[in-house]
């Protein structure tokens, strides 16, 4: 603003006395201190030898002398003067934010200044100055706003960020003009555990659970990738690790993949799940126990195409996933009394395919058997009453008569044993037994 009262600049003789002398040219100069002078710096005497200068003024603060010169005239210089900071208009960077790990406070403390229109700090206590994240990803922790000390400085002692990569800060106070800072890098802090990511959700550091979005269901049978990355505290990738990574389930008929080494901190692997329902994978870190292994949420497996029939009989059980698809082996029957069998519509891995209304039909190595009519799944299942008739071993078999390309089921042989004595047979030359025939 303009130096007040204005400067005046008086002709003298060598007696110190006034010359009233109108018409000499007065030049101005900032002869000490930093800054520019501006304003109308050369001046005309008036009727008494004075030149007034009324509108010159200093952009930066700070210990101040003018020389005004003249010619033919020596130089002549003034007392020192200072020039104070006009207000507040805005907000400079001074210790900008510098490299710092995930989580761990920002060192050096980060300091903003306030400043006037000209650059000059502002010396004013009390300006609580925000400060927020603007640029980069992850969460801003620490005190904000901070107050301005006596010298117009706010201190930012605790600042950390909890997501790895380019940073940039912004301070901002009321109408201020804010201050943008340079950009910075935050690094991964140390690893500490691992991370498993499944079809359907994507790495997400510093949340919660360091992911987004929910397992997407799956098909048994049919294989899909899982990624391992090594992470920090904040889910960070640590790019620098090459641990071995091992891959479990809770599905035990799963086919899962050999253990292998991660490279740059993550690695993809093919896991393929069988039997339907629910399940979870789980990633350990085979070369130390101390890194925590994760497991995935839980994923909903669905049955596969409907490709074949399964029958199972008395002391058999549905066992989806196995290789068989079932356990147990087969009880023994009694000839001439009825038992059940269950047919159920499967897919390659012997998973019920609950959507099949298909017709079946029920054969048997017993030519004397007495079997069912052929009749329709129910939900991909039925259950059908056989009697076998003829003591030995016998085998029951389970057909899709809809669609002959379904691959059809035959139990293992099934131990038939006589039936209670209740009659004598006599066979007279040129007759045979026939058990189990109606003769």
């Amino acid at each position: 603003q303009t130096i007040s009262p204005s400067v005046t600049v008086q002709l003298k003789d060598g007696s110190d006395a006034n010359v009233a002398s109108s018409g000499v040219s007065i030049t101005m100069a900032l002869s000490s201190g930093t800054g520019a002078l501006s304003g109308t710096l050369t001046r005309i005497t008036n009727g008494g030898g004075l030149a007034t200068f009324d509108d010159v003024s200093i952009n930066l603060a700070g210990s101040k002398q003018l020389t005004v010169t003249s010619s033919g005239l020596p130089d002549t210089t003034s007392a020192s003067f200072n020039i104070t900071p006009s207000i507040a208009t805005n907000l400079v960077f001074v210790q900008q934010p510098s490299t710092a790990s995930a989580g761990a406070s920002i060192s050096p403390s980060v300091t903003v200044q306030l400043r006037d229109a000209y650059g000059n700090d502002v010396d004013s206590s009390g300006v609580a100055i925000a400060m927020s994240l603007t640029s980069g990803s992850g969460t801003l922790s620490g005190t904000s706003p901070q107050s301005t000390n006596a010298t117009g400085l706010a201190t930012f002692n605790n600042l950390g960020i909890d997501v790895a990569g380019s940073k940039e800060l912004t301070a901002t106070h009321g109408s201020l003009t804010s201050a943008v800072s340079s950009s910075f890098t935050i690094n991964p802090d140390v690893f500490t555990k691992l991370q498993l990511l499944v079809p359907g959700e994507s790495a997400s550091p510093g949340a919660g659970s360091g992911k987004t979005g929910s397992p997407s269901p799956r098909t048994a049978g049919t294989s899909f990738n899982v990624t391992v990355n090594a992470v920090d505290t904040y889910w960070n990738l640590a790019n620098s690790v090459s641990h071995i990574i091992g891959i479990t389930s809770s599905d035990v008929n799963a086919a899962l993949p050999v253990n292998a080494a991660l490279v740059n901190g993550t690695k993809s692997f093919s896991v393929t799940l069988k039997t339907a329902g629910s399940a979870l994978v789980t990633a350990t870190d085979i070369d130390s126990g101390a890194v925590t292994p994760n497991t995935s949420s839980s994923i909903t497996i669905n049955a596969g195409a409907f490709t074949k029939l399964q029958l199972l009989v008395p002391g058999e059980s549905a066992a989806p996933g196995t290789a068989s698809g079932k356990t147990g082996t087969p009880t023994a029957q009694t000839a001439g009394t009825g038992f059940s069998v269950t047919v159920n519509a499967v897919d390659a891995n012997w998973n019920l395919v609950n959507s099949i209304t298909d017709i079946v039909g029920i054969t048997s190595s017993d030519a004397n058997a007495t079997l069912p009519s052929n009749a329709l799944l129910s939900a991909g299942t039925q259950t059908f009453n056989v009697t076998l008739r003829t003591a030995g071993t016998a085998t029951v078999t389970a057909s899709d008569v809809t669609d002959g390309s379904k691959s059809l089921n035959t139990s293992p042989s099934v131990t038939v044993n006589a039936g209670t004595f209740n009659r004598l047979q006599l066979l007279v030359p040129g007759e045979t037994a026939s058990p189990g025939s109606a003769t």
